[in-house]
């Protein structure tokens, strides 16, 4: 009686470990991602290419293929940003802009189990968005 009980709270212990290791490498990812791409040393992105260039760091950063399109259901790994610069804010200049990315991702978790009440259709989905903010050219 004891063993199914035991056995159970291993499960559930392994799953949200599991799930916690995916999401802090998720939220890493995508904070770098945001980083490098708000820095943009090489003055090669742009609003158009920042999702481009985002999937290809988070890929990079986690080893998973992600698809890029705006965030819905999430069947697969999924990332979307954007990108900006303004010479008028505060701090800003027409020489040292502030360019600000924001990267939002999503993963598809399949635990172990499908937990009645924890899971939809057996997944969790993990979900992340960063920001950030920089003077570039300094």
């Amino acid at each position: 009686m004891l063993l199914p009980i035991m056995l159970a709270l291993v499960g559930v212990t392994l799953d949200f470990a599991r799930a916690y290791q995916v999401w802090v490498n998720l939220e890493s990812a995508s904070r770098s991602a945001a980083e490098q791409l708000a820095q943009n040393i090489d003055r090669t992105v742009t609003s158009g290419n920042a999702g481009a260039k985002a999937k290809a760091i988070l890929e990079a950063e986690t080893a998973s293929t992600y698809t890029l399109s705006a965030l819905g259901t999430c069947p697969a790994p999924t990332v979307a940003a954007s990108y900006g610069t303004s010479t008028t804010a505060l701090g800003a200049s027409g020489a040292y802009p502030i360019g600000t990315a924001t990267v939002t991702a999503c993963v598809p978790f399949r635990p172990l189990f499908a937990y009645p009440l924890l899971t939809t259709d057996g997944v969790w989905v993990l979900h992340t968005q960063q920001t950030f903010a920089i003077v570039q050219g300094r």
